[in-house]
């Protein structure tokens, strides 16, 4: 509710007929609005979006993420402060939400940051495709919240802000529950989505990247052709039976071989040592994996693919929603079609053959006015040629012409110059804060050596704008707001061609 009431705000501060690429990307990374549903909801208002200012902010965010994602430490770049001994970064995270931790080292370099390495931790650190945790680390004279943890030199690195004055080593730490809850059940579906894949599109898929968060999972594949939407939905209901037979989960540290001779999937290119971490679903799915996942697939709830598309040759991306945002994604479209039907005074049923009768009507409408158009621009014609200049044997005829779209003044000079020949036709129109330029001469005119591409050249010129063509037909557009009548007034045919 809260998307679609921004979305109404939009459109009641919205003065041209196009949702801003802005607003539509806000919609998306606040409210977890795909593109494809703002377009379909900005059609029905009759409004477009500007996808190339929403491509731009989706790739800002990106490369945003990716510079936040490069962190670098070491322990030669950073000062740390040893406080303790023993051993450090022992993760915990799989049996527990929370510890009771000593800080074993920790630096502020750069005074805006803390990184802290604890002897152990609850936190997960980002790895494997899957974003690290987030939370609270507390103490006596510490109150930090954790905004990262990535690994580095074997050590888990926990990027904090806030008051810390270190009397002690002893801490509380305490991970965002909700956040990693979610993460796992997209972790887990991220899991069934691989083998769902290789079910349905062959056993050369293989995993080309992932990224697993707590509100998506997009997962990179290698594939030959675009996924089409009935292979969508064959992969969605796959996944969604084991959700719904609820397959309990079986983790298990084994060699690798011993995992590999039992059918688990590895990453290509990935390096795994002798001992591995095995997680499998059932019977339905075996994965070498050290990410964190839910006990059973029933806790996925369900999911939802919401977008396929290609991010290089023989490589498809994968986003799809799980869990909390999956039932999300589902109200947002089931609040639409609710919408929809009531403003087609349908029911959902009927709603597809309501849009079919609408668009028949639509373009039954559209015939008859291009009818009523070609009927008026045949009086307009008329009017042209009887303006039209006599030269010699030719009728030069030039004019402005009040509103007309390119397509529309192209097939009125076309329709003036075949009335007309032989002749010269040169027309220009302002239409939508554009100058549209039309030249055409009739085979007569061209071969008296007459050139269209030259005469709209000359306007095109003298509007400050561009065009060209050949000898029988040359278009142009120039800047509005320029007296076309003086501009035209001051072309004239080529002196001694008759």
């Amino acid at each position: 509710d809260r998307g679609l009431n921004h979305f109404e705000k939009i459109i009641n501060q919205t003065h041209s007929n196009q949702i801003s690429g802005d607003d539509a990307f806000k919609l998306y990374d606040t409210f977890g609005f795909p593109l494809d549903l703002t377009q379909l909801m900005a059609k029905e208002r009759n409004l477009t979006v500007d996808q190339k200012r929403f491509d731009a902010c989706m790739q800002k965010q990106k490369k945003k993420a990716k510079s936040a994602g490069k962190f670098k430490i070491s322990s030669k770049s950073l000062d740390w402060k040893s406080i303790s001994d023993g051993q450090h970064s022992s993760f915990v995270g799989y049996e527990s939400f929370k510890s009771n931790s000593k800080i074993v080292k920790y630096s502020n370099i750069d005074n805006s940051k803390i990184y802290i390495v604890l002897d152990k931790t609850p936190f997960y650190a980002e790895s494997g495709g899957q974003v690290s945790d987030k939370g609270t680390i507390t103490g006596e004279n510490i109150d930090l919240s954790v905004l990262n943890v990535r690994n580095e030199n074997q050590l888990s690195v926990h990027i904090c802000e806030g008051t810390f004055k270190f009397s002690d080593t002893d801490v509380f730490c305490k991970v965002d529950k909700t956040r990693r809850q979610n993460a796992m059940c997209n972790h887990t579906a991220t899991h069934l989505m691989h083998k769902a894949l290789k079910t349905v599109l062959g056993d050369h898929v293989n995993q080309a990247g992932s990224m697993v968060h707590p509100d998506y999972l997009r997962f990179d594949l290698t594939h030959f052709e675009k996924i089409n939407q009935n292979q969508i939905e064959e992969i969605e209901k796959i996944v969604n039976d084991q959700i719904i037979e609820n397959k309990k989960l079986d983790i298990s540290i084994k060699s690798y071989d011993t995992a590999k001779k039992e059918g688990a999937e590895a990453l290509f290119g990935e390096k795994y040592g002798d001992q591995v971490r095995v997680v499998k679903v059932g019977d339905f799915s075996n994965e070498l994996c050290g990410g964190t996942h839910v006990s059973s697939a029933g806790e996925i709830g369900s999911l939802r693919i919401i977008s396929e598309s290609a991010i290089s040759a023989g490589t498809r991306r994968i986003e799809a929603v799980a869990g909390l945002s999956a039932y999300e994604w589902t109200e947002q479209r089931v609040s639409l079609l609710q919408k929809l039907t009531r403003q087609l005074a349908c029911t959902p049923d009927e709603l597809t053959d309501r849009i079919t009768q609408m668009q028949a009507k639509s373009k039954e409408l559209d015939k008859k006015l291009r009818a009523f158009e070609q009927k008026g621009q045949a009086g307009l014609a008329d009017q042209l040629i009887e303006s039209g200049e006599k030269h010699g044997s030719f009728n030069f005829i030039k004019s402005a012409v009040p509103n007309l779209s390119p397509n529309d003044l192209r097939a009125l000079a076309a329709q003036v110059n075949k009335r007309a020949a032989p002749s010269v036709v040169l027309l220009a129109s302002e239409s939508n804060g554009k100058c549209g330029l039309v030249c055409i001469c009739s085979q007569e005119a061209v071969d008296a050596g007459h050139q269209a591409g030259k005469y709209l050249g000359e306007l095109a010129q003298k509007l400050g704008g561009k065009g060209g063509g050949k000898p029988d037909f040359a278009m142009g557009g120039a800047p509005a707001g320029k007296d076309l009548s003086e501009a035209l007034s001051g072309i004239e045919l080529s002196s001694g061609l008759a």
